[in-house]
């Protein structure tokens, strides 16, 4: 297997020709690139359904490889001539190469479900069975889809009953309590293996609901005094370590200029993501050439189509997304034959 890099990453998903330094080979390119654009304008205007026929067919092969030659100069150029930060830079690649991987799943419906209920639900954008992430859009690097994907990130929870796995039975992976988890290990606070909000329950005499409730509104609020939250986790140690001159620094890499009173939530957000698709990456790599497949990542989740007969392979995942930079951090198992009736097993 080719070891591939991508100039796109270095400009963000920006056009190349920004970040072209050759004037004369710049100028070459945006004229055969607005040469393509006039062919996909004209094939538009003749109603040309180009879902069924490939574009780059339609295009004579003499003006194609001047296009794509032209191109990968280009490329070439905006790689060995812009500074990049090389731990960025590898962030993003592992968030790339893990949501193409998920990009080639196709969603399977439950139709006769579907039709049932479609007087209940707006099932309007599933036409695309492909979901195709972003990994631009958010400040943080947390993961959203594209306008003609897939919704698997905003669709009403009730219609995961719809969605199927391809082979066996869906799996999940699930972070117990992410973005806290993240906090206790940039702390180096050692992981409680219970739920973290049932042991502040605990501590503060009240209910889970109570503690989950009292802890967050704390824990997001750079003003808010607690005594025992205070004392036990020290905000400000990790404000200093990350936060400087207006900009939230990650241990990815990320540079993220934001208010101070925003800084916190962005630290432990962007960090959480990027732990968990560093994590899950492994997994998208230990799954090459096997039948079970990445379906999806839900946020803090990641979802595995499984073949029954590589059931057995599904600890040895759960150990790669559990051990990560930072030590070890729990997560939940769960699995089900559809995405809404999932039951946690581990």
């Amino acid at each position: 297997m080719y070891e591939v890099d991508y100039s796109w990453l270095i400009t963000e998903d920006k056009p190349l020709s920004q970040y072209c330094h050759n004037t004369r080979l710049l100028s070459d390119y945006v004229k055969k690139e607005e040469v393509i654009f006039s062919h996909f304008k004209a094939f538009k205007k003749s109603k040309i359904c180009l879902d069924k026929v490939c574009f780059f067919d339609l295009i004579p092969e003499s003006i194609l490889r001047s296009y794509l030659d032209l191109k990968n100069e280009v490329t070439l150029d905006v790689w060995e001539n812009n500074i990049f930060d090389e731990n960025y830079y590898n962030t993003l690649k592992r968030a790339h190469t893990l949501c193409s991987s998920m990009e080639s799943y196709s969603v399977n419906l439950d139709k006769p479900w579907l039709r049932e209920n479609k007087h209940k639900y707006n099932t309007n954008k599933f036409n695309n069975k492909h979901i195709k992430y972003d990994i631009f859009k958010t400040k943080t690097g947390r993961l959203s889809t594209k306008k003609d994907s897939f919704p698997i990130l905003n669709m009403n929870t009730l219609l995961r009953r719809a969605l199927l796995p391809n082979s066996d039975l869906f799996v999940s992976f699930d972070y117990n309590a992410a973005e806290v988890r993240t906090m206790l290990a940039l702390m180096g606070i050692e992981q409680p293996k219970s739920d973290i909000h049932s042991t502040h329950s605990k501590v503060l005499k009240t209910d889970r609901k109570e503690a989950k409730s009292t802890f967050f509104s704390w824990l997001y609020d750079p003003v808010k005094k607690h005594k025992y939250f205070d004392s036990t986790y020290d905000r400000g140690k990790l404000l200093d370590k990350y936060y400087y001159n207006g900009c939230v620094e990650t241990d990815f890499g990320r540079s993220m200029p934001v208010e101070k009173d925003k800084a916190f939530n962005y630290i432990l957000q962007s960090t959480a993501n990027d732990i968990a698709i560093e994590n899950f990456y492994k997994v998208q790599q230990h799954l090459v050439g096997k039948k079970t497949k990445i379906a999806f990542m839900i946020h803090d989740s990641l979802v595995l189509d499984v073949s029954k007969e590589e059931s057995s392979d599904l600890l040895q995942i759960k150990n790669l997304i559990e051990e990560t930079r930072y030590g070890t951090i729990n997560c939940s198992l769960s699995v089900g034959k559809n995405l809404l009736d999932m039951r946690e097993v581990a």
